[in-house]
């Protein structure tokens, strides 16, 4: 009898342990085998293991491919949900002497996603290497992480005998998206509705994608509909929603705003052209480009445009770049970081 009990005890135990685990496994890593990992929906597979642990001698900048340390993995979404994922370095031994020559290149898909060092980086903390990674059920992408001293022309015998210890780091969480319609506004005679309309558009001065919806401030719209905004979302569902705001002098501030976690547009052909007076536009982190094919003309007549960051867009599935900057006279400063240029067919007047 008391055998038996003791059975009993022992499976119940397994299955509470089990029944742990499943819950805890969106938010945290699940070790499988030294080589893969799941988190949640994310399947992470290491070609030889997630660690870093290695010393390392001076290379040139052009032998990285070639020379520098390598670890590959690939991340699959192995659900029916979306997940956003970021890629990151614990950082468990470094040399302070050596971390402002010590850099890092991270690829994706043969395409170089980011660069950097380990000056800030700090023993026993995470060195976020990229986040915001996108991945649709079932999609997997592949990635290499090259890291190396890079030689200089300077005396680096304060290096020798180095030992770097890191370990590569994969979070995920599920978000929600919001699909927003393309472009209407077309350069010739295409349908000119929402804030495309030419009353509208020739005056905006700054546009903001923001991750709220605020209307109280809205102008009323003069499109005889006795609205203060647009819906913007493929669905009609008022998940998106732009509205304007007066400036000085007549001009005024466009807001874009959902209550989803990120907007997701397939087509930006045309989006801002003939924006002739927006000085600023901030995509932050939620105008997701990653099944967007044309961009052609997206920033077509922004005369005064003044800066873009574009580092966090997904160009990778983009065929038409065509006058994609045409004419935008007075762009200071430009980010293009994460352009991915491989599948493009059309860079005339780009």
């Amino acid at each position: 009898m008391k055998k038996k009990n003791i059975i009993i005890i022992v499976i119940t135990f397994i299955l509470v342990v089990l029944l742990v685990g499943i819950s805890f496994a969106f938010f945290r890593s699940v070790t499988k085998v030294d080589k893969e990992l799941v988190i949640g929906s994310l399947e992470i597979d290491y070609v030889e293991g997630s660690e870093i642990n290695t010393s390392l001698k001076p290379i040139k900048e052009d032998e990285v491919l070639d020379k520098a340390y390598k670890l590959e993995f690939s991340i699959s979404n192995i659900n029916d949900v979306d997940i956003m994922s970021e890629v990151k370095l614990h950082i468990n031994n470094i040399s302070d002497n050596i971390k402002s020559d010590l850099k890092y290149k991270l690829y994706e898909n043969d395409f170089e996603l980011v660069d950097g060092d380990f000056t800030s980086s700090k023993t026993g903390e995470d060195l976020l290497l990229r986040d915001e990674l996108y991945y649709e059920p079932g999609k997997t992408k592949n990635y290499v992480l090259y890291i190396y001293i890079e030689e200089n022309n300077n005396n680096q015998n304060y290096i020798r005998n180095n030992n770097i210890d890191l370990k590569v780091e994969v979070d995920g969480r599920k978000i929600t998206k919001a699909n927003m319609i393309g472009s209407y506004s077309g350069h010739d005679n295409g349908d000119k509705r929402y804030f495309w309309i030419d009353e509208y558009r020739s005056n905006i001065k700054q546009v903001d994608f923001v991750d709220y919806i605020n209307l109280d401030n809205a102008i009323n719209l003069s499109n005889g509909t006795s609205t203060n905004y647009w819906d913007m979302s493929v669905d009609g569902d008022k998940s998106i929603i732009a509205w304007l705001e007066s400036n000085e002098e007549g001009t005024y501030h466009l807001y874009i705003g959902t209550n989803k976690d990120y907007i997701f547009v397939k087509s930006c052909y045309t989006y801002f052209y003939d924006f002739i007076n927006v000085e600023r536009i901030d995509f932050s982190k939620i105008f997701r480009t990653d099944n967007v094919t044309s961009m052609f003309g997206m920033f077509w007549r922004c005369y005064n445009l003044k800066e873009l960051d574009l580092k966090y867009f997904d160009t990778s599935n983009v065929k038409y770049m065509g006058h994609i900057f045409r004419e935008c006279r007075n762009l200071e400063y430009i980010d293009l970081t994460s352009f991915n240029t491989s599948n493009v067919t059309d860079m005339y007047c780009m």
